[in-house]
């Protein structure tokens, strides 16, 4: 007889492969195999075959569609009428298609930066692009995924009508358009400065208002949402001074996206991530460089609704049955090196102020790194804003 033994998205292996004439599978694991062999030794290869996710599929489970292994026997026409097996059309065949579930598991997002070695030049008092520096450089893209993204989320099949389909490609059949599930991710650099572009310039990658708007940023990426959310009042809230009380909900308080930040935390669709990769500028602190691999830039990235819980099991995506073998669901922290490439600067001089008030030194990367427009003293200390530093009044050229 004529075995076919084939499997939509993952790949199986045969108990046995004694006494068969394999034409198609050569491998242990293949997503399909084709043998001739006496029906006895094709009994025993078939007595228990397994089966495995393949590396084309390796996050494919039943929520994102149907998988189904297909066994074919044919005698070949050596039975039957025409004994001979000459006569066209005459083999036998029969067919069994088995559907097999495979259960969602939660899976880590997956980050992808240049190699640590392979720093990413950024020019002295310059502000580009990471990732178009790091493509021209011909290092490897920068990435961010989920791979449970397209498990949920929304499906708009109609105009004004929304509502969640727990498959993309079910979604897309029936006309949808497609939003994915969420993300948190953690941007952050050392010395430096990162800054979502949301204004066109000069033929860059920036963020629209439609995509913006889809995204929440953090106004302080220490703020715990799990520490606002405790607070069920909005006098409660008012006291915790990262909260902010949106009528109903306490929660941290947050910022319009494109503001100079030392961190950047924020929540959006995991279809916008590589879109907000793409518009992140990084501004090294001004007239200094960085070449002995100090500066980077550090990703982290969780599909969990509130990553700094190690005890909360809730997550945008994917099932949460494996979460007490790995209860963070922060990705492992990642980061690509920045060496900010020196250039020649014009000396400059200060002159003492008439007024002698206290200037602004580097205003926009004061300590802590605050974001831009926020000071320390809206959190921990009304007496002083740090970013206000007094400034002695004689020459100073540098």
């Amino acid at each position: 007889v004529a075995v076919r033994i084939t499997a939509q998205r993952g790949e199986i292996s045969l108990n046995n492969r004694q006494n068969l004439n394999i034409l198609i599978g050569e491998s242990t694991y293949s997503n399909e195999f084709y043998f001739i062999g006496f029906p006895l030794d094709c009994n025993v290869a078939t007595r228990m075959v397994s089966y495995r996710m393949s590396s084309a599929y390796p996050y494919f489970n039943s929520e994102q569609g149907n998988e189904t292994i297909t066994l074919e026997v044919s005698d070949q026409g050596f039975s039957g009428a025409d004994t001979s097996g000459l006569t066209p059309n005459s083999p036998a065949l029969s067919t069994i298609t088995v559907q097999m579930y495979i259960t969602p598991v939660d899976n880590l997002p997956v980050v992808t930066l240049p190699r640590s070695t392979d720093s990413i030049a950024i020019d002295e008092n310059s502000a580009n692009e990471i990732y178009q520096v790091a493509v021209n450089q011909g290092l490897p893209n920068i990435t961010i995924t989920d791979p449970d993204a397209d498990e949920c989320g929304l499906c708009s099949v109609w105009p004004g009508t929304v509502y969640p389909n727990r498959q993309k490609a079910a979604c897309l059949a029936a006309g949808g358009a497609w939003q994915s599930g969420y993300m948190t991710i953690r941007f952050s650099t050392t010395y430096g400065r990162l800054k979502i572009e949301t204004i066109p310039t000069d033929g860059d990658q920036y963020l629209e208002p439609v995509d913006s708007a889809q995204l929440t940023f953090q106004a302080d990426p220490t703020c715990s949402m799990q520490t606002c959310r405790s607070k069920k009042t909005a006098p409660e809230c008012g006291k915790v001074k990262q909260c902010s009380w949106d009528g109903s909900l306490c929660s941290c308080a947050t910022q319009p996206a494109g503001k100079m930040c030392g961190e950047l935390l924020f929540t959006g669709p995991a279809g916008l991530i590589t879109t907000v990769v793409q518009s992140m500028r990084y501004i090294p602190y001004e007239n200094y460089n960085f070449l002995d691999g100090s500066e980077a830039l550090v990703i982290q990235a969780s599909d969990k609704y509130l990553p700094e819980n190690a005890s909360d099991s809730q997550f945008f995506c994917g099932d949460s049955s494996d979460f007490f073998s790995n209860p963070t669901k922060w990705s492992g922290t990642v980061q690509a090196a920045i060496s900010v490439t020196p250039k020649n600067t014009m000396p400059f001089a200060f002159f003492p102020r008439s007024s002698g008030l206290p200037l602004l030194d580097n205003g926009n990367f004061e300590l802590p790194r605050l974001c831009e427009g926020n000071a320390q003293c809206e959190y921990t200390d009304p007496a002083g804003c740090v970013a206000l530093t007094s400034f002695a009044p004689n020459w100073t050229i540098t």
